[in-house]
């Protein structure tokens, strides 16, 4: 039998080997006592040349597949090294849940690192380091040998965050931002079932105290919407748009402004009035009438026109 270098395929026999099958729950292990040594992970396949080829799960060599050594113990025999080992096939291996049963009822502050959707449910992933090291000094006067680690990898676990009632609306409500400092509860040892409740000791949060002022800001655009205890102001980016059957506007004084252009439009009737005096400034006024005559009218006084020269055609 020949032994194979490291990291490639060892071959076994089962007819020159102490073969046997072994199962424990749901996964089904090979228990080979060879004349190898085999190693704690090593690759293994195992032959059926001197029988018949049956199933599937066979190639045309007869071996049934490759399996992966999880356990192995290696003795001596006869002046000989030999080694039994357990092999299973890690395509169907099925991995037991380790539960922690420490972390029950435990709420720990982290970090947030992205937030999205899985499935239209809201989720975000996050960093645990800083309130781990949070929780180690709080416990520094204690004998406990406790140490946080910074958040290593690639990959989270997505996690829940609590949200408002509606499905389809969001309104002015806050929303979780990326490097917020949010509280995550577990309720049992399962860690996946971990929820995130809401922000706490996040740096900025002290403006919820202060009830003169609401704001409502979209990141990544000059979006800003200000409501104040005297003053109320709204920014955009590109478009202001308001939108009714009825719009009633009254201030004791109101300016609008345009920078480049101003249009005072309207479908049928469109009035001008005031009150007081009423001024017209411009570099050039124009008055035309498209379809009908133009009247100028004075019920109390006269009417003047002026300049340098009139024109009446």
């Amino acid at each position: 039998m020949e032994c194979w270098k490291w990291g490639e395929i060892k071959k076994e026999n089962k007819y020159f080997s102490d073969y046997s099958l072994v199962r424990d729950y749901k996964n089904l292990y090979y228990k080979v006592q060879s004349n190898k040594v085999i190693n704690l992970g090593d690759a293994v396949s195992i032959s059926e040349n001197a029988v018949e080829n049956e199933g599937n799960d066979k190639d045309s060599s007869g071996n049934k597949g490759n399996f992966s050594v999880l356990k192995t113990r290696v003795f001596l025999k006869d002046f000989i090294l030999k080694s039994e080992f357990l092999a299973t096939d890690m395509s169907n291996y099925h991995i037991f849940k380790k539960y922690n049963e420490k972390i029950k009822g435990c709420r720990i502050e982290a970090n947030v690192e992205r937030v999205f959707e899985d499935g239209g449910i809201a989720k975000m992933e996050v960093k645990f380091g800083e309130g781990l090291k949070k929780i180690v000094q709080e416990r520094s006067n204690d004998e406990s040998n406790d140490k946080a680690y910074d958040d290593y990898g690639i990959k989270r676990f997505p996690l829940s965050y609590q949200t408002f009632y509606s499905q389809t609306n969001t309104g002015f409500f806050c929303t979780p931002e990326v490097n917020d400092t949010v509280e995550v509860y577990f309720p049992n040892e399962d860690e996946r079932f971990a929820k995130v409740s809401w922000a706490i000791n996040n740096k900025g949060n002290g403006r919820f105290s202060d009830y003169t002022k609401r704001n409502f800001q979209v990141n990544q655009s000059d979006f800003n919407f200000s409501l104040n205890l005297n003053s109320f102001e709204v920014k955009t980016a590109e478009k202001y748009s308001v939108e009714s059957p009825n719009i009633v506007e009254n201030a004791d004084n109101f300016v609008n402004k345009a920078n480049q252009n101003m249009i005072v439009a309207s479908n049928n009737y469109l009035g001008i009035e005031s009150i007081g005096d009423a001024d017209f400034y411009g570099s050039k006024i124009n008055i035309i009438g498209k379809e009908k005559e133009i009247t100028m009218e004075s019920l109390s006084s006269d009417v003047r026109i002026k300049g340098k020269k009139v024109h009446s055609n």
